[in-house]
């Protein structure tokens, strides 16, 4: 282990002179450059890569307190306010992207390993910058909303007026599409009812008319007839006898009793009846139309209130709802939230294709050299402890055949060849043999 640590040792500190040269862990060049990953002590022997990499390390901290900023106004978008736990997410997005660029940069992209950070740079560029957006145009979205929100109150009312329309005033309500918006106006009578009665005693008014006409003048004949008839008036059919006769009183009761078969004096009560309703029914009816606005439009604004009560904080989806319409109606903010997105996709993704566009720069062949340089001597360490081992097991199986071979030449016992002496011969080979395979690797490999 001794000779790994000097290895090791010797490699990071190639001369006292590059050690004292080493930027302080504090100085500004060597803070902008730690998240590019760079090793100040090679960097050291190479001063003139310093203004690359102090460069990519300003890239990745500007790229990482943008995607800070970007999640902060989007989060504070969501909950509407400021809230504390705004912070751990934003400092959690914040150091995600800060590691996951600072790895990027310690090492050599290749093509295959810098798309998934560019298509990851491209699905945050799109959700950051909606955040983004919904902050620079707060001011349009927020009138935007509440141009929605008083549209939606206007739409509410109109709908439920024209499904609730006034009788006799406005038209019919339509045949669907009123399935949610119909109202109960509890008033008495109802317009429509009075509507209806007065169509009604209208029609049976216009039926009874012509009857009553017709039966008043028969009836003024009959009885005309019968006066002249009692009166002596010479005339057809008449006979000329004044007087009250047989002719006079046939004619009379044939009057009477066609006034009473014809229902003459109750049709002409009914009619004056109906005539007089009739003409009572449009102040009734205006009446009671405007009864039933006051109660509609009573409800009409209870539903509004109820809806501008439902309407509290602006919501993250009335938001994005209203850029969408202010993006599809106005070109400039359409254009801008295109190029606010290619933006930080750009932006996000700068670290990696600065990375990609520098190619294989001298510190990183430097680098790449002492990583092998230090891997090659990890690896002499190794061998040689196996080495080590391999003669430390070597040394123990020869003491074991050393105190074998003394214990046979020099017996100790009662006898020699004993029975116990033979149970410790087997007993040292056994442990022996033992050994030996399970070293026999080590030793090919120390070989």
């Amino acid at each position: 282990m001794r000779n790994r640590s000097s290895t090791v040792a010797g490699d990071e500190h190639p001369d006292a002179g590059s050690a004292d040269r080493t930027p302080r862990w504090w100085s500004a060049g060597s803070l902008l450059r730690r998240p590019t990953g760079v090793d100040e002590r090679i960097l050291t022997t190479m001063p003139t890569e310093r203004g690359r990499y102090t460069a990519m390390g300003i890239v990745v901290l500007a790229t990482a307190l943008l995607a800070m900023l970007s999640m902060g106004i989007s989060v504070f978008s969501v909950f509407g306010t400021f809230e504390w736990v705004i912070i751990p997410i934003v400092v959690v997005w914040g150091g995600f992207i800060l590691g996951l660029d600072c790895y990027l940069m310690s090492t050599v992209i290749r093509l295959w390993k810098m798309l998934p950070r560019v298509l990851l740079a491209v699905a945050f560029g799109f959700m950051i910058a909606e955040g983004l957006l919904l902050g620079l145009f707060h001011t349009a979205i927020e009138e935007r909303v509440h141009d929605d929100r008083v549209a939606a109150a206007a739409t509410l009312e109109g709908n439920l007026k024209r499904c609730n329309p006034v009788p006799g005033i406005d038209a019919p309500a339509p045949k669907s599409g009123c399935e949610q918006a119909t109202l109960v106006v509890n008033v008495n009578p109802q317009p429509a009812a009075l509507l209806r009665q007065q169509a009604e005693e209208t029609q049976r008014a216009k039926v009874l008319q012509p009857t009553v006409d017709r039966d008043a003048a028969t009836y003024a004949h009959l009885e005309d007839l019968a006066r002249r008839e009692c009166d002596g008036v010479a005339g057809p059919g008449l006979t000329g006898v004044p007087g009250v006769g047989y002719e006079c009183r046939r004619l009379r009761n044939q009057a009477d009793t066609f006034y009473a078969d014809h229902s003459i004096k109750k049709n002409q009560d009914e009619l004056t009846r109906l005539n007089r309703d009739i003409s009572s029914f449009p102040r009734r009816i205006t009446a009671a139309q405007s009864r039933f606005t006051t109660v509609r439009d009573a409800l009409i604004e209870s539903k509004r209130k109820e809806l501008i009560a439902g309407q509290k904080e602006i919501g993250l989806l009335e938001r994005v709802r209203a850029l969408g319409h202010l993006a599809a109606e106005d070109p400039h903010v359409r254009n801008a939230q295109w190029g606010l997105r290619v933006f930080l996709v750009l932006v996000d993704s700068l670290p990696v294709l600065l990375k990609y566009l520098s190619g294989v720069t001298p510190y990183d062949r430097r680098a790449a050299a002492r990583i092998e340089t230090q891997q090659r001597a990890g690896r002499n360490s190794d061998q040689t402890e196996l080495l080590q081992n391999a003669a430390q097991e070597e040394a123990k199986r020869q003491q074991i055949r050393a105190v074998a071979a003394q214990q046979r030449q020099h017996p100790v016992g009662p006898a020699a060849g004993s029975a116990p002496d033979l149970e410790l011969e087997r007993a040292i080979a056994a442990r022996a043999a033992q050994l030996l395979r399970r070293d026999a690797p080590v030793e090919r490999t120390g070989r």
